[in-house]
């Protein structure tokens, strides 16, 4: 697997007690090691980060899940060979504890999920990588089965497709993807003629990974440790359910482990499933190359306590892990033919760390 010359910067989110960080380090894709890890900027519980390039710059943009007029997201202008970020604007994200943003593939949108405040948040982006003021805000009501997690709406992820025609939305509260489409001159969303997918009763749905083929879905299901096998149709926007499979062993107690992130790896051969709680492990499996289907091929550990996030390196060779409970920022090597993880390579420490991702270039 070729390895990038180039030299590459990570961002990492740690929600200090203190009022939270985004750190800033090199990247050795060789070794896998990170660099002295550098305070980049202060900013009030950053839990989550998405980048842009607009003509030929780079963009980070951070929530802060906080509540009332602390919860905000923000864009920086970023270098991506120092690392340092440049404050351009903050907005409302009009909804408490914001915990999750996306940006469309045009770099034109920006999208926000607050998860208590139950709702989401659309933007526009300018040329020089500034947010407007609120587009579309859509404010979810009702609640699921499990009282105490699923009491009232929760909207846990955003993501675009591919295309940038839809925006995708998890609703952890109700056991729901919902479907918008994408005004890509405004940032207007409005529901789309197939509104929703509803997934199973009380399996809380996190995040998604989308398959490299734009074909497949992958749902990872937070409170049964689950994840969904979806057919998505970019055509009609209509996902299709083909599978369910579970992270954990088969004789694993329900309801005592949830999962995290997922991911799928560049080259589409695995997806992997961070296991938090009661399973510190790495779900990883195998995918078929026919039809999407999963086989679970390995449980590794993840060298601390509750992979809140981790991120897979652009050249598919590294996994970089954030045990949020051990204060810890873990490696982990992954091998190109089987897709199976090694043992801890490096681990560095960094208090809460929520969030890592490779700058792009």
């Amino acid at each position: 697997m070729a390895v990038p010359s180039s030299p590459r910067r990570v961002l990492l989110c740690s929600a200090a007690k203190a009022g939270g960080e985004i750190y800033s380090a090199t990247w050795d894709p060789a070794s896998g090691a990170l660099g002295v890890l550098q305070k980049s900027v202060a900013i009030t519980n950053p839990t989550f980060m998405a980048f842009a390039r607009i003509a030929g710059n780079t963009y980070a943009y951070a929530v802060s899940e906080a509540t009332g007029a602390g919860a905000t997201v923000s864009a920086f202008a970023a270098d991506p060979t120092s690392g340092v970020l440049r404050l351009i604007n903050t907005q409302s994200s009009e909804g408490d504890a914001p915990t999750h943003v996306s940006v469309s593939p045009d770099a034109r949108t920006l999208a926000v999920a607050n998860y208590n405040g139950g709702s989401i948040t659309t933007y526009r982006i300018d040329g020089h990588g500034a947010i407007s003021s609120p587009v579309s805000h859509i404010q979810y009501t009702g609640h699921g089965p499990n009282p105490k997690r699923q009491e009232s709406a929760h909207a846990h992820s955003v993501r675009f497709t591919a295309d940038g025609r839809f925006l995708l939305v998890n609703n952890f509260g109700l056991d729901q993807i919902l479907i918008y489409r994408v005004n890509q001159g405004t940032a207007e969303i409005t529901p789309h003629t197939i509104p929703l997918w509803s997934t199973t009763p009380g399996s809380g749905p996190r995040h998604i990974a989308f398959h490299p083929n734009g074909r497949w879905i992958y749902c990872l299901e937070e409170l049964d440790s689950s994840v969904d096998i979806l057919q998505w149709d970019g055509k009609a926007g209509r996902l299709t359910p083909v599978s369910r499979v579970s992270s954990l062993p088969k004789d694993f107690p329900q309801g005592i482990a949830f999962s995290g992130e997922i991911a799928v790896s560049p080259d589409g051969r695995n997806l992997y499933i961070g296991n938090r709680v009661a399973s510190d492990t790495i779900a990883t499996f195998r995918i078929d190359h026919d039809g999407g289907a999963l086989t679970l091929i390995q449980l590794a550990s993840n060298g601390g306590k509750n992979t809140r996030h981790f991120a897979i390196d652009p050249t598919g060779r590294w996994l970089m892990l954030c045990d949020v409970a051990s204060n810890s920022v873990v490696i982990l090597e992954r091998d190109a033919k089987t897709g199976e993880l090694s043992a801890p390579i490096h681990t560095y420490s960094l208090e809460s760390p929520m969030f890592a991702d490779f700058l792009p270039v």
